[in-house]
């Protein structure tokens, strides 16, 4: 997603999944409180396209009747690592194979950017989005990054290897 109505699109997807996140019950309000308050989650999403952009990064949009209907991007982690953020499927584009197909999608591009491995995480109690990771290959983990106490026990971390 690069042009100007795509971007639109991608950042429509976003605030819905914030706004989403704040009905998956504690979990997801603790850690929209603690990642995403609004001063700083309005400034990372007025600089979605740079904070992800080619070569380092990507950012997807699926359409569905011309519709954006899910998201996900990735950057830059570390030399060898890529973290995905900010993967989600709209209610009307749910159980369609649409989340699979962004992963899938993103991991064809997160190793053509030349990554080894894929970090990221996501709420406990998205359990649908859980399953696909680990349906597709993810491993739990411990954090990989400085955690705040206030989302512990409502954030899990995974990780795939891209180099098997």
């Amino acid at each position: 997603a690069t042009a100007r109505a795509e971007l639109e699109g991608v950042l429509g997807l976003c605030w819905a999944d914030g706004g989403a996140l704040l009905d998956v019950g504690q979990g997801g309000r603790v850690v929209v409180e603690t990642f995403y308050p609004a001063p700083r989650d309005a400034d990372v999403m007025s600089r979605l396209s740079t904070l992800h952009r080619s070569p380092d990064g990507a950012i997807l949009l699926a359409l569905k009747d011309n519709t954006p209907v899910g998201c996900g991007m990735f950057h830059r982690f570390d030399a060898t690592t890529c973290e995905w953020k900010r993967i989600f499927v709209a209610p009307a584009a749910r159980d369609l194979g649409t989340g699979r197909a962004l992963c899938l999608a993103l991991e064809d591009l997160s190793r053509r950017a030349g990554y080894r491995r894929v970090v990221l995480d996501t709420i406990t109690s998205l359990t649908a989005a859980r399953s696909l990771y680990r349906d597709l290959g993810f491993q739990d983990i411990g954090p990989y990054y400085d955690a705040p106490p206030a989302s512990q026990g409502h954030i899990c971390f995974y990780q795939k290897d891209l180099s098997e």
